[in-house]
């Protein structure tokens, strides 16, 4: 038991400074979310990198309703985002 918990703490360590760095600053690419290589993002996928990310959320981005998010998906995703972003920053003067 006391391995596991090493084992468990020392995962921890390793894994936090990464998701930092995520976090503040590195956007990820559709490379680096599709974990398995399968040409498409799982739910599981992007919630190893952003646990934000809801069912419910995640469902408005798969358009297709394939249960996974192809690249063409998240480009839109990336663009619909970058412009809501503009928009902001214009209201915000």
């Amino acid at each position: 038991m006391k391995r596991l918990i090493a084992i468990a703490a020392l995962a921890a360590a390793f894994a936090a400074p990464a998701a930092l760095a995520d976090h503040h600053g590195a956007k990820k690419t559709f490379a680096d979310l599709d974990a398995d290589s399968s040409g498409g993002v799982t739910l599981a996928e992007i919630q190893a990198t952003k646990p934000e990310m809801t069912a419910e959320k995640f469902a408005k981005y798969d358009t297709d309703g394939s249960g996974d998010i192809s690249a063409a998906e998240h480009d839109a995703w990336k663009a619909a985002k970058a412009d809501k972003k503009k928009d902001g920053d214009k209201a915000s003067y």
